[in-house]
């Protein structure tokens, strides 16, 4: 039995997003991308082009599982990016679960980093060669933000 699981590394503009499928102990590649908004609407406009997107997503591929990478919020001064990657994340939550399939949050500090076998200290650079080293891809995988979300599914 194998699990297509979608990756999303949430924001605003863009969203990355990867697909892994995993059979036992085998990890495969499916596919990769983001999910731009126009910079020119306003942020509910772009949280409901998002949601859209991952609705096509969803029913492209029809996913096992949504796995989300968790952001967190640091201090005062983020406080506005903080509240539109909530608005994101409730938004690609209730899409996914409109359409039936369970999510899950992934820390990014953490949990992915382990999932590819390095240290809590492991650059994106490091990050992005040991996805391509898993997945048994030629190149790296770019943009950065479809690396992290394949990073989050695996």
């Amino acid at each position: 039995m194998s699990t297509l699981t979608l990756g999303l590394d949430p924001g605003l503009a863009p969203t990355g997003w990867g697909l892994v499928r995993r059979a036992g102990s085998v990890t495969c590649y499916v596919a990769h991308g983001v999910l731009r908004t126009d910079p020119a609407l306003d942020t509910h406009a772009r949280v409901q082009a998002l949601a859209a997107g991952l609705g096509v997503l969803l029913a492209t591929y029809r996913p096992d599982a949504v796995a989300l990478e968790r952001w967190v919020h640091y201090g005062q001064s983020e406080t506005v990016r903080a509240h539109d990657l909530g608005l994101v994340l409730g938004a690609l939550v209730a899409a996914a679960g409109a359409a039936g399939v369970p999510t899950l949050s992934v820390s990014r500090a953490q949990d992915w980093r382990r999932a590819l076998g390095l240290g809590p200290t492991a650059t994106k650079t490091q990050a992005q060669h040991r996805v391509r080293m898993i997945l048994g891809l030629a190149d790296l995988v770019r943009p950065q933000h479809a690396n992290d979300a394949l990073a989050v599914a695996i």
